[in-house]
């Protein structure tokens, strides 16, 4: 992937909440991707002076984004690659353990793009946190809808709201989902509801997760993750009361949810949605599950 205008209005409002560049790694060595001047110039004017980086993150003549994450106060700014082609400044196998040197070494760790091309994501995972010292930041922005055939993978929130937990040295600090065009409306993603209902999720276009999440202690020799709504069941059997089984069903706070009940309804919320979505409307549309957050 790479990183899109979308991507520096996030890495911006993470700045913003606190998050430390001082020591920044790049996995794969990160360039712009269709990000203008114009562009720039637009958004950095619409916020006070000095609030938002400006054209002059396109400094690099070949469109790699050191100069962005300077902007956000970087020191130290190093890249791990499996090759040598972008000229990263470490080569590293991310299948394997990461090198010895690099362990606790980075404020932030920073994917734009690179797991999903990694075939043992779980391990990769795992020694992009291994990275971080203690307290540090894990971000990255990944392929979530419409990115078939671009790497091995396109991920779940429901992944990330499971994997970044203090049983593996982390803890969730934000997840959000946009549209892979410019300006795009940006979402966090909420987690699981009483009912543990899946994520639903309808787009015209590719979207994105952007992830947040904090080392909070020693990451373990592997890690570990279990789906929801599973969990629930299996402990609802266990306590006797019988199984329940995992739902897609949409919950009853979701705005087409008064309109009508029963199947027909569920019909014509369908039809409704259908409708919005070919209008270009909001993909993001159950509102127990999405909310707009302003960047």
């Amino acid at each position: 992937m790479g990183i899109d205008l979308n991507t520096v209005r996030f890495l911006t409002w993470t700045k913003s909440r606190g998050v430390s560049f001082r020591k920044t790694a790049m996995l794969g060595r990160q360039g712009f991707m269709g990000v203008r001047p114009s562009q720039l110039a637009r958004w950095q004017s619409a916020a006070p002076e000095g609030a938002r980086p400006g054209v002059e993150i396109l400094t690099d003549p070949r469109q790699y984004c050191e100069p962005l994450f300077k902007a956000l106060k970087a020191e130290t700014i190093h890249s791990y690659d499996f090759s040598s082609y972008e000229n990263a400044t470490h080569l590293w196998d991310l299948n394997e353990a990461p090198p010895a040197a690099s362990l606790g070494a980075y404020s932030v760790v920073f994917d734009g793009g690179t797991l999903e091309h990694v075939f043992d994501f779980p391990r990769a995972l795992q020694g992009a946190l291994q990275l971080l010292e203690p307290g540090g930041h894990y971000i990255s922005v990944t392929p979530a809808s419409g990115w078939f055939g671009h790497g091995f993978y396109q991920f779940s929130a429901e992944l990330f709201q499971q994997i970044f937990t203090a049983g593996n040295g982390c803890e969730l600090t934000a997840l959000m989902m946009f549209e892979d065009r410019e300006d795009a409306a940006i979402y966090e993603v909420l987690p699981p509801g009483p009912g543990h209902e899946r994520h639903k999720f309808a787009s015209l276009r590719p979207a994105s997760l952007a992830v947040v999440a904090r080392r909070v202690g020693p990451v373990p020799d592997r890690l570990r993750a279990q789906q929801s709504d599973y969990v629930a069941a299996w402990e609802t059997s266990s306590a006797g009361a019988g199984a329940q089984a995992p739902t897609m069903a949409g919950s009853a706070s979701s705005s087409l949810a008064s309109l009508a009940g029963g199947r027909w309804g569920a019909v014509m919320r369908r039809w409704l949605k259908g409708r919005y979505l070919a209008m270009g409307g909001n993909p993001f549309f159950d509102t127990s599950m999405y909310r707009k957050v302003e960047m």
